[in-house]
């Protein structure tokens, strides 16, 4: 995923609603921050204890100011709360291809139940959204904490996970991630990458669910195999699913070592994600047997990797075969023999289950 990460726009312009002022930190704000920080109260819903003084406030603004990913929030004049722009993690990889950030908040207690939190979080999200023009939001929040999930209902985050978190006092609690997405019809486009996600029921999308749905438009009952990607599965299988790759290439010694018959056109097969659920059935159009040095631009391009030029996709092909070989004992040269396959896509995981959805509707 391309992570929004830091706080760039704003520095440049900052943002005005009709009662607040959203920007950067400064370092100056340290007596308004400490004055709503050390509150008790504010900072637990949040999973973060009440700054015990001015010192440690200044050195929690202190990261705030180098790691450029806060927001401060002024009304009046005086700082009275926070917008944090987090990276979303990596195990999330139905959003490799996407661009976005967790969002966190905290608002001065003495100013709570006037919608200010709901006027700022709005705003940052069309900042995000229509400046930025990233992806995807997620918002997460403690069981307990109506309140922030009063403020994502009203900015329109929808139910995503139920995950355990853990509390100001390391203990492990009940919580939710909310989704918030600039268009909606992304959502199926995504191969969720956890069975408890909340988007929608059967939201993840086996490999055998898949082959079922194809045999069943089609007639067609060839075997199918499934397989994940060696390297960045989640990415590759994401360009896949996009239509951007359409070619893959491995090893024809490592066919010979194992045994096994080189693919053929009109073979089928799932492409998963790290996680094992399926993200595209595709079907073999072509397969070509060539030495490394004489794979060409058309073909490096039909990857879809990278800037998809041939000295990028010579690059990182060059690296991955030579750490490939190394682990079964043979040695990489540029006279490697390559099997290189182009390939269509026939399903992806929005069909299956806009499928299964259509057949619920009609058993009603």
């Amino acid at each position: 995923m391309q992570r929004i990460v830091d706080i760039s726009s704003f520095e440049r312009s900052a943002l005005c609603t009709e009662r607040l002022t959203i920007r950067p930190f400064l370092a100056e704000d340290l007596d308004d921050f400490h004055a709503y920080a050390k509150v008790d109260g504010v900072g637990q819903p949040a999973g973060w204890l009440p700054h015990r003084d001015l010192d440690e406030s200044r050195q929690i603004l202190d990261r705030f100011l180098e790691r450029r990913r806060d927001l401060a929030l002024v009304e009046g004049g005086r700082v009275i709360g926070s917008i944090g722009l987090k990276e979303i993690p990596d195990g999330f990889t139905e959003f490799a291809d996407l661009s976005g950030c967790e969002l966190g908040f905290t608002l001065a207690k003495d100013r709570w139940g006037q919608g200010l939190m709901t006027e700022a979080v709005q705003a940052v999200i069309r900042r995000l959204f229509d400046e930025e023009k990233i992806d995807v939001l997620l918002c997460g929040r403690f069981d307990f904490n109506r309140r922030s999930a009063r403020v994502q209902e009203k900015c329109g985050f929808v139910p995503y996970r139920r995950l355990m978190m853990t509390n100001a006092y390391g203990e492990e609690e009940p919580g939710q991630l909310n989704l918030l997405l600039r268009d909606p019809k992304i959502a199926d486009t995504l191969a969720f990458s956890h069975p408890e996600t909340l988007i929608y029921e059967g939201s993840v999308v086996s490999p055998e669910e898949m082959i079922a749905l194809y045999r069943a438009q089609t007639g067609v009952c060839l075997p199918c195999e499934c397989w994940a990607f060696g390297d960045s599965p989640d990415k590759l299988a994401g360009l896949v699913h996009r239509g951007i790759k359409r070619a893959t290439c491995s090893a024809y010694p490592l066919y010979t070592a194992d045994g096994e018959p080189i693919p053929k056109e009109g073979d089928l097969s799932v492409i998963e994600n790290s996680q094992g659920y399926a993200v595209a059935l595709i079907r073999t159009d072509r397969v070509t047997v060539c030495r490394f040095s004489e794979v060409g631009e058309e073909f490096a391009e039909a990857e879809g990797e990278g800037d998809r030029s041939l000295a990028y996709w010579r690059k990182v092909h060059r690296e991955f075969f030579t750490r490939e070989l190394a682990e079964r004992g043979m040695t990489f040269d540029e006279d490697l023999t390559l099997v290189c396959e182009e390939f269509s896509v026939l399903l992806r995981a929005e069909d299956c289950r806009a499928a299964k959805k259509s057949r619920k509707t009609g058993e009603k």
